[in-house]
């Protein structure tokens, strides 16, 4: 056999027919549900610019007014009532806060306070009160974890990762999908070729029956037969072509999808059935499953799972730790009857108060810790037998399809031979029932034989081709027939 990539088709702008590249490329471009897949991946990557959120710079504002009429004890009156002390605030704050990936916060609040009072106790009525400060938050134990303190989008990158691995997969699964149904679809068309050759046949059988039985030299019995033949070739001609069209529909509908890609004339297409690819290289069995396992879409996906679990397990070893933080701040205020001076002393430090201070807050049972310990453990064992799962599958798989690939190999050599005889033997017998040197039942077990013998040689080539990608797909190469990394 040839070394050539089985020829497939697929359209250009033209409506031409064109190879084995651009059916799958079309695949890939039409295909629903390798669409939707596509979708889905990109959602999944959105989840790491939302986890990047986190260290967003952030600026809250707000503005408030509070009002009071309040007695006061020290203006009491000749009669004992008090006189009222009437206050009014005015407070505007703005915040700017920001977290890094080193795990500090920092936080920058300026606040502005316009205090209208007219209680005795202040010598001056209306008084502008502003203040600045900075505060900072970090945690002192998680710093050694930097992983730890990035879990939010390292966990968002895996799943964005393991997205890609499943969307790989399904780019495997649909193009090998597409690849099963062209199959179907060119086989249905050859038998179809094949169906409509015999019925051919047996219309010439008939006539030639009838001929002779206007001579005399056929009986009547004989010429029935021929006639039940003839209906019989029709009947499965018939057949055939609704079979056909199913599976050119089904085929059609995957490879392009909503788009319009016009006639196709699939005689051109048998091409596909001549050029078989040579199967004739086989690897050392252990180094062939650890390459297979290396490319396979699958297999990366696990991989990149049992990361995801890993990380989280010692994530939750973290958890466990308390939360030990270090705490500052540092506040500059002003306060004047002006505003622009009360400004100015806070420019100016004149008034400055600080804190530093620590905190320890400790989970003493760890229940929801020591949880996520035993849950990403079981995940990470799940994982591990999946892994070797595959492993195993992917070898049994790989012996299977090449065992069949090599028996197939020497069936269709073999029925190519039966079908070259039949087709002679055919010949021969038709020139002697012609001749009157044969009979009719002679000739039609010679049609019949050549017939079979011509769908089996046809059945056995898809099969081979079948059985030739699923070789590849086992061994993480499917694509690769088709586009050369």
């Amino acid at each position: 056999m040839a070394l050539a990539a089985p020829v497939l088709f697929c359209l250009n702008a033209y409506g031409e027919i064109q190879d084995t590249k651009d059916v799958v490329r079309a695949i890939l471009e039409n295909n629903f549900d390798l669409k939707i897949s596509k979708m889905s991946t990109k959602e999944k990557g959105t989840s790491v610019e939302s986890a990047r959120g986190d260290y967003d710079i952030n600026l809250s504002l707000s503005a408030t007014r509070d009002h009071s009429d309040t007695p006061s004890s020290s203006s009491l009156d000749s009669t004992g009532a008090a006189s009222s002390v009437k206050s009014k605030t005015d407070t505007y704050s703005t915040t700017l806060s920001k977290k890094f990936f080193f795990g500090t916060e920092l936080s920058l609040p300026y606040t502005y306070n316009v205090v209208d009072s007219t209680s005795t106790s202040r010598r001056v009525r209306k008084t502008h009160e502003p203040s600045l400060g900075l505060t900072m938050s970090h945690p002192i134990l998680e710093t050694f974890f930097p992983d730890y303190l990035e879990k939010g989008i390292k966990s968002a990158e895996l799943d964005r990762e393991i997205a890609k691995h499943k969307h790989g997969e399904k780019l495997v699964k649909e193009v090998d999908k597409g690849l099963k149904l062209f199959l179907d679809c060119l086989q249905e068309h050859v038998t179809l070729k094949v169906r409509t050759l015999a019925h051919k046949n047996a219309i010439e059988n008939l006539e030639m029956v009838s001929a002779k039985r206007r001579v005399g030299k056929a009986s009547l019995i004989d010429k029935l037969d021929a006639s039940s033949d003839e209906r019989k070739k029709f009947n499965s001609k018939v057949s055939t072509q609704t079979k056909y069209n199913t599976k050119r529909g089904e085929f059609e509908l995957h490879a392009f999808g909503e788009k319009d890609q016009g006639e196709i004339d699939y005689d051109d297409l048998t091409s596909v059935l001549e050029d078989l690819p040579d199967i004739s290289k086989k690897n050392d069995e252990a180094i062939l499953v650890d390459k297979s396992m290396s490319r396979k879409e699958e297999s990366k996906r696990i991989e990149k799972s049992i990361r995801k679990n890993k990380t989280a397990f010692k994530n939750a070893k973290v958890d466990r730790l308390p939360d030990f933080d270090f705490d500052a701040s540092l506040t500059y205020k002003g306060l004047n009857h002006k505003q622009g001076r009360a400004h100015d002393q806070v420019w100016a430090a004149k008034y400055a108060s600080w804190s530093i201070g620590t905190s320890l807050e400790y989970s003493i049972m760890g229940y929801a810790a020591n949880s996520s310990k035993k849950l990403n453990a079981y995940k990470t064992v799940q994982e591990n037998l999946k892994k070797a799962k595959l492993a195993g599958q992917t070898r049994a798989d790989l012996k299977k399809n090449h065992n069949l690939l090599i028996s197939g190999e020497k069936k269709i050599e073999a029925l190519g031979v039966v079908v070259d005889a039949d087709k002679e033997k055919y010949k021969l017998l038709f020139l002697k029932y012609k001749n009157g040197k044969a009979t009719l039942y002679e000739l039609k077990k010679a049609l019949q034989s050549r017939e079979e013998s011509e769908l089996q040689l046809l059945k056995s080539k898809v099969s081979f081709l079948k059985d030739f990608y699923q070789f590849k797909k086992s061994s993480g190469q499917l694509l690769e027939v088709f586009f050369t990394k």
